[in-house]
């Protein structure tokens, strides 16, 4: 599913390979002081019959060279859940994502702001909201092959 607004993207993307599952959400948010100046936030998770990984990539500027890459990794026999809480109003959207095992500890606590509510919410909503049913959904495809 896609969104488009000036320069401002969201794209959602679930893609099974034989060996994994791949759930994917790219961000790209103009400025409204300077057009040149794009931010892109992305999140993949990648789920396989061992683990559950995480990565995210936030850019300042899409043009630039200048990034910062989280990654976690989760055994998918310790993983339990995603807990994502969504805050909204008219101006931001911000989705705090935690992830927990299987006795309750915390495992990835991680925000994500989006700084202008374009009507993304509906779409980044559900993406987060069906995400933790299509992990468990894809980990136990995988551990059935």
């Amino acid at each position: 599913m896609n969104i488009h607004t000036k320069q401002d993207i969201m794209l959602t993307n679930i893609e099974s390979i034989s060996d994994r599952t791949n759930f994917n959400l790219y961000l790209q948010e103009s400025n409204d002081f300077d057009p040149n100046l794009i931010k892109c936030t992305m999140l993949e998770f990648i789920v396989t019959k061992d683990s559950v990984k995480i990565y995210i990539k936030h850019t300042p500027n899409c043009d630039s060279d200048i990034y910062t890459i989280k990654e976690y990794m989760i055994p998918s026999s310790a993983f339990h859940y995603v807990f994502p809480t969504i805050h909204e109003n008219n101006e931001e959207i911000s989705v705090h994502m935690q992830c927990f095992g299987i006795h309750g500890e915390l495992l990835v606590a991680e925000k994500i702001f989006i700084h202008k509510n374009n009507h993304l919410s509906s779409k980044l909503r559900t993406f987060f909201e069906t995400l933790n049913s299509n992990i468990h959904n894809a980990l136990h495809t995988l551990k059935m092959n």
